[in-house]
């Protein structure tokens, strides 16, 4: 007789120990913090939203974003306006962003005024295109 070597699930669907755990959720899922902290510092993860960065690593390297959420002290939020919107933003890990510029009335929308739009983003991004990294 042939030997199986299969796992078998319990009936509730409990796949037991040491099987994996939950899967990864989608970003809806995920806690996001935006506009905590707008005035904080740049190392607090609020004190990013509103900022010009750019990325330094990845397939993406040299785009161009505005951070528009954070996720945690090390992972936030960013959009384009054209590539990622403001309804599906990239996470990306700080420590492979150069910061830039804050813009002060974007930080402010993020932090509880009404929702940015995508051609809102665009046109800060492209305002800042001529002094892109300065701090401010």
């Amino acid at each position: 007789m042939p030997q199986y070597n299969h796992v078998l699930l319990a009936l509730d669907g409990n796949p037991g120990p040491g099987a994996g755990g939950a899967p990864r959720g989608r970003a809806e899922e995920r806690p996001v913090t935006i506009g905590a902290g707008v005035g904080a510092g740049a190392e607090s993860p609020g004190g990013l939203l509103g900022r010009l960065a750019t990325s330094r690593s990845g397939r993406d390297a040299g785009a161009v974003y505005l951070v528009i959420g954070a996720e945690s002290a090390t992972v936030v939020l960013v959009a384009d306006g054209r590539h990622r919107s403001v309804k599906r933003p990239k996470r990306k890990n700080v420590k492979h962003l150069e910061l830039g510029a804050i813009f002060p009335a974007v930080a402010e929308r993020l932090a509880g005024g009404p929702p940015l739009t995508d051609e809102e983003l665009r046109a800060t991004i492209a305002a800042a295109a001529p002094s892109r990294m300065t701090d401010g």
